[in-house]
């Protein structure tokens, strides 16, 4: 087992460990204008979300919030997706962007004073409903008021009128396109 260990020790041409390329950012070869994948933008969040938050409950409730204030102000700012380049450079910064701390607004939860007992009020006495006027009948309106409610009758009825003659024409057209296909269905029987 000693053996093993020491082969992983061994340093490269490079002076690192076989890990430490592997795991370096110098290794990793991206285009910087491909669109960042929601992995990253949320890495990105949790990133943001340790750099500000106090407590680890804290923490945890930025890094949900964080990605949707980045996505969000990309959306209204800009014409692009987040790119693999502007989640490098965030990845590579040490403090989190105003943009985007603007956006987010911690309410801090305050202590509440004690509510006074609620003194019990008497119920009202329930009133019976005020008649309103009936609407007068047409016999006994004016005479340009009758027209008037004349007039919107008629319209009402006209439109119903045409909406049925739409409603008809519809319902034949269905009618004849089902006759059609039972008659497709009745002619072609199904061959198992």
């Amino acid at each position: 087992m000693a053996l093993a260990m020491t082969a992983l020790a061994k340093l490269t041409i490079t002076g690192q460990s076989p890990t430490e390329i592997h795991m370096s950012n110098s290794a990793i070869q991206f285009d910087a204008t491909a669109k960042a994948t929601v992995k990253q933008i949320y890495f990105i969040g949790s990133h943001f979300a340790k750099l500000s938050g106090d407590t680890s409950q804290e923490v945890y409730g930025l890094s949900k919030v964080f990605p949707a204030a980045m996505m969000k102000w990309n959306a209204e700012h800009s014409d692009t997706p987040i790119t693999m380049g502007d989640i490098d450079t965030w990845k590579s910064g040490n403090k989190v962007p105003a943009k985007f701390t603007k956006m987010i607004t911690a309410k801090k939860p305050t202590a509440k004073a004690k509510a006074a007992p609620k003194k019990s009020t008497p119920k009202p006495k329930v009133q019976t409903p005020a008649k309103t006027k009936a609407a007068p009948k047409p016999s006994e309106m004016p005479l340009g008021d009758f027209k008037d409610h004349f007039e919107k009758i008629t319209g009402r009825v006209f439109r119903l009128e045409e909406t049925s003659k739409e409603h008809s024409k519809r319902m034949a057209t269905m009618d004849a396109k089902l006759d059609i296909i039972m008659a497709h269905i009745t002619e072609t029987p199904d061959s198992e």
